[in-house]
């Protein structure tokens, strides 16, 4: 399964950083993409595409795809992925680090 990183500002102004794989951005995006294609395009027709609905969302949010979504830690640079912290924290599926903050794409 591929994975794709992306970056935008958030809330306070901090630039943020986040790594879907393709079943988080079919999850997340299926309903909203396949809506306005069935809206343009008809319900039978063949741009109705898992690759596609992809391909669509990497290019409206600028993602580039990177080949592990590693997680170092910007305090103790350790891949939260891979080893354990010092502290005992462990990496989430929310992608944040929960002794710094947001932890950073390797």
């Amino acid at each position: 399964m591929k994975h794709y990183v992306f970056y935008y500002m958030g809330k306070n102004g901090s630039e943020r950083t986040e790594v879907y794989s393709e079943d988080m951005i079919i999850n997340e995006y299926w309903k909203y993409w396949s809506s306005k294609m069935v809206d343009k395009y008809g319900d039978n027709n063949e741009l109705l595409t898992r690759r596609n609905c992809i391909e669509d969302w990497v290019t409206v949010n600028w993602a580039i795809e990177v080949e592990s979504p590693g997680w170092i830690c910007p305090s103790c640079n350790i891949d939260r992925s891979k080893e354990a912290c010092p502290r005992g924290h462990t990496a989430t599926l929310t992608r944040h680090c929960p002794m710094v903050g947001t932890a950073h794409v390797s």
